[in-house]
Formats: structure tokens, C-alpha cells, sequence
């Protein structure tokens, strides 16, 4: 007795997009991830630049008070 040979069924992916919406949706999102860190990182930068600039204006004016009090 011969044995019939059963297909396996196909699997599939529910159809989406075609290749090339995906990969321009995929492209649009890197490209707006990119730019989110680019400002994060400029507002770091300008946030940290701005906390060294009092930290050293404040030595500064309380060196200046100490040689005016003191007479250094």
C-alpha cells in the first residue's frame, strides 16, 4: 500500500505594506529617533554648559568677597 503525501500547509504573515512602504515607514522612524537624540543631546550640552558658567561665576564672586573681607 502506497502512502499519500500530505502537504503541510502554508503559513503565512498577515499582508501588510509592500516591501517598500515598510522600509520608507522603517527609514521615517529612524529618522525622527536620530533627530530626538541630536536636540537631547544639544539641550544637554547647552544645559551643562550653562550650569559650569554659574558654578564658575560664583567661585568667582565668592573669591572676590574673600579678598575684599579678608585682604588676600
Amino acid at each position: 500500500m502506497k502512502s499519500k503525501k500530505t502537504q503541510k500547509p502554508k503559513i503565512g504573515f498577515p499582508a501588510g505594506s509592500s516591501i517598500l512602504e515598510v522600509q520608507k515607514s522603517y527609514v521615517d522612524f529612524l529618522k525622527a529617533l536620530k533627530t530626538r537624540i541630536q536636540q537631547e543631546r544639544l539641550r544637554v550640552v547647552l544645559s551643562s554648559n550653562t550650569a559650569l558658567i554659574n558654578l564658575y561665576w560664583d567661585i568667582g564672586k565668592v573669591i572676590i568677597e574673600k579678598q575684599t573681607k579678608e585682604g588676600w
